[in-house]
């Protein structure tokens, strides 16, 4: 299912033929919408999906979603902790995409890749910790480390958001990084294979992670 962050139109729809659906009036419409979201948000219980242009904007829409959720259900937390080297996630954090555009968004915090003793410094006031798996498609974690990560989200009431940009999708045997790892995220960012060659991103979140409200995002 969609991720709900649209208004329901004022139809009342009663019957429906593939992307044909008609109204009570006998009107018909298309379904622009038709089967968008189904496939994806089946993978290990997602309950809904959104879909982008590219994957930054999949970046841009987790971190609204960590910072809703810190707002609604982690008592006020807006700090999110990213993972050093991530191509994604991490990149744009690093001072050479910075320099010339300060001031930056606040609270994002670095830590240390595979490096648990760095992360439980640093997780008292966060909301979520993202992750890339994989790095670059290439440079896996340690499957210790992620399972800590979700061991502390759980405990300090933080969203595990896990950056499948690269790695997701088929780059190898397994399709997507946290089946390789038995590690279930809250929020998965996919992009360039989901759409055979066509620019797309998306995102997956899972019930505890759904707190956007039409129009918030």
């Amino acid at each position: 299912m969609l991720l709900n962050v649209y208004k329901r139109p004022d139809k009342i729809f009663v019957s429906k033929n593939e992307m044909r659906t008609y109204g009570e009036a006998g009107n018909e419409y298309l379904d622009l919408l038709s089967g968008l979201g189904e496939k994806p948000a089946n993978l290990n219980d997602y309950s809904k999906a959104f879909f982008y242009s590219s994957g930054t904007e999949a970046v841009e829409g987790t971190i609204k979603i960590a910072r809703r959720y810190g707002r609604k259900k982690g008592y006020g937390k807006s700090k999110i902790l990213y993972i050093k080297n991530s191509l994604i996630t991490g990149e744009p954090f690093s001072s050479k995409y910075q320099d010339g555009f300060e001031s930056l968004i606040g609270e994002i915090q670095q830590c240390e890749f595979n490096n648990i003793s760095d992360i439980y410094k640093k997780i008292s006031g966060a909301c979520a910790i993202m992750v890339e798996a994989v790095q670059g498609g290439l440079i896996g974690a340690d499957a210790e480390f992620l399972k800590k990560l979700r061991e502390l989200c759980d405990k300090w009431n933080c969203l595990l958001i896990f950056d499948e940009i690269q790695y997701g999708t088929g780059r190898r045997e397994e399709g997507v990084a946290y089946e390789k790892f038995g590690v279930l995220p809250d929020v998965v960012c996919m992009a360039n294979r989901l759409g055979g060659e066509i620019s797309i991103g998306a995102i997956l979140l899972n019930e505890r992670a759904d707190v956007f409200t039409p129009e918030d995002h």
